[in-house]
């Protein structure tokens, strides 16, 4: 079980916004992210996020998000 407590209320709510963009992209992307590795991605990426004035700005974040995660996996294997 998640400790959702744990975090602070202003980035549960900022999480709860955008996961659904989050889960969309995974999806249509093919990413594969589970959904915890899904909420990291989206909590890494809420500083940036919170800039996007646009649908596509947002998600050119998250693509960034999700490539600079999986640059950064393949490095260490």
């Amino acid at each position: 079980m998640h400790k959702i407590s744990a975090q602070p209320t202003a980035t549960l709510r900022q999480l709860e916004n955008w996961l659904p963009l989050a889960q969309s992209e995974n999806h249509t992307q093919q990413w594969g992210y589970e959904s915890h590795a899904l909420e990291q991605l989206v909590v890494q990426a809420l500083p940036n996020l919170h800039h996007a004035q646009t649908l596509q700005q947002a998600r050119f974040v998250l693509w960034w998000y999700h490539w600079h995660t999986s640059v950064s996996l393949n490095k260490k294997e």
